[in-house]
């Protein structure tokens, strides 16, 4: 008796969506950019590693994009995004790029920032556990922005289809 992973893919049932996920995602991006502040302003003595409270506050994000329909699909491929409507597929194509514009803002934002605090004497990293922190907020949140944007541009079906 073997494992077949395809048979098993092909029987799944597409996961359904939820109401409450993009507010979800939306807290946990906010808890995610909080992380590293708090890392950077704290100053905490504790010694530098990768066990930090920064995973706890990425958590909540972490968990609400894998239940995501649009997290669990290879939409980013011809063949995945053909499981989607050409209304869908237009909406995952704008969301994707309204997440790359995001990015490149945040890091226009991250190095004015940087910039602006090591000329004001202002609270920067220093150590290494507060630029894992501000390197894994950035990672999460980057990887996220899709699949948020995603949920707030597509609209749900009518009640009456959801319940079939």
């Amino acid at each position: 008796m073997s494992y077949d992973p395809i048979k098993w893919d092909a029987n799944a049932r597409r996961m359904p969506r939820r109401r409450n996920l993009a507010a979800l995602m939306g807290l946990g991006i906010i808890a995610a950019a909080l992380a590293p502040a708090i890392e950077i302003f704290t100053d905490s003595e504790s010694p530098d590693g990768l066990v930090s409270p920064l995973f706890m506050m990425s958590l909540l994000l972490i968990l609400s994009v894998i239940q995501s329909p649009f997290a669990r699909t290879t939409w980013v491929r011809a063949k995945g995004l053909a499981a989607f409507d050409e209304f869908e597929r237009a909406a995952l194509v704008d969301a994707t790029q309204r997440a790359f514009a995001v990015v490149l803002v945040m890091l226009l934002a991250l190095f004015a920032w940087l910039w602006a605090a090591s000329a004001a004497g202002w609270p920067m990293p220093v150590r290494p556990r507060q630029w894992y922190a501000l390197g894994w907020a950035f990672l999460v949140i980057a990887g996220s922005l899709p699949v948020f944007f995603a949920e707030l541009t597509i609209p749900f079906p009518p009640r009456a289809e959801e319940e079939e």
